[in-house]
């Protein structure tokens, strides 16, 4: 039995009304723009010109310190993310702002070539 290309596990739960809200946070990958290590998980996402100042745009949800790419590497939930692929935000958490680009979450082989290769 062939399985189907538009079949996937959670598919009913992107038909819902509320998983075709334009607004609605999408995991996306972080990239930190300095060199403060790991960002820390729960930390708000806000716009990168508020300085901790206005409404949540996500939150991180996992970080850690890659050793294979030599860097950390954090996942996010943010508002309309994969639009929003290349803009910079702030991550803030406990009154400190750092500054973070929105990224493809497929940190390690994007193209799939050591998996397919």
């Amino acid at each position: 039995m062939a399985k189907k290309v538009d079949d996937f596990v959670g598919r009913r739960s992107t038909m819902t009304p509320e998983g075709l809200r334009a607004d609605r946070r999408q995991l996306v990958g972080l990239e930190t723009l300095d060199t403060g290590g790991a960002f820390e998980c729960g930390a708000h996402i806000v716009a990168a010109d508020t300085k901790g100042i206005g409404a949540t745009q996500g939150w991180v949800t996992s970080s850690v310190q890659s050793p294979t790419l030599g860097r950390p590497l954090a996942m996010a939930l943010v508002e309309r993310g994969t639009a929003r692929i290349g803009e910079t935000v702030q991550v803030w958490n406990l009154g400190k702002g750092r500054p973070a680009r929105i990224v493809d979450p497929r940190f390690y082989d994007p193209a799939g070539d050591r998996l397919d290769g």
